[in-house]
């Protein structure tokens, strides 16, 4: 659902790193597409450790040194740097703030998605809680997500 925002965002902060940093309130977990995600935490990790570009061979070298063989072959098996080739300029930057809050809402939505198909499967704890407990326990819950 969010892949082509995801793709965008990867393009516009692969394109200028700086914006990792802009961007800080994103985590690995708001993009749902492993590809994305995974190229979301390797970016994210160079750019903490203080590399301005993120090139092809940076990325596999960083990929190669710097992660686990757990992430060494999710990269592979993704294709390696060729996504970020596939992506490159794509995106207009001066829409990452549309991107962005687009990436929010939907990770917003599936995390409640996923709270309240977990509490439906446990109704023995919904059935004993009041009307007015019941709203209590979901408003604080879903003021957490936001």
């Amino acid at each position: 659902m969010t892949e082509d925002v995801e793709a965008n965002i990867i393009s516009c902060m692969y394109g200028n790193p700086e914006l990792f940093f802009e961007y800080s309130e994103l985590n690995a977990s708001d993009f749902q597409n492993g590809v994305w995600q995974l190229f979301f935490a390797i970016g994210q990790k160079m750019v903490a450790k203080g590399m301005k570009k993120l090139g092809n061979m940076d990325v596999d070298v960083f990929v190669k040194n710097n992660t686990s063989e757990k992430v060494q072959v999710r990269y592979d098996k993704y294709g390696g740097y060729i996504n970020i080739e596939n992506v490159e300029g794509i995106a207009n930057e001066e829409n990452l703030p549309v991107y962005i809050d687009t990436l929010k809402k939907w990770s917003a939505f599936n995390k409640l998605k996923v709270m309240f198909d977990k509490d439906m499967a446990d109704t023995d704890k919904i059935s004993h809680l009041s009307l007015n407990q019941l709203y209590d326990t979901y408003t604080a819950r879903i003021n957490d997500l936001f």
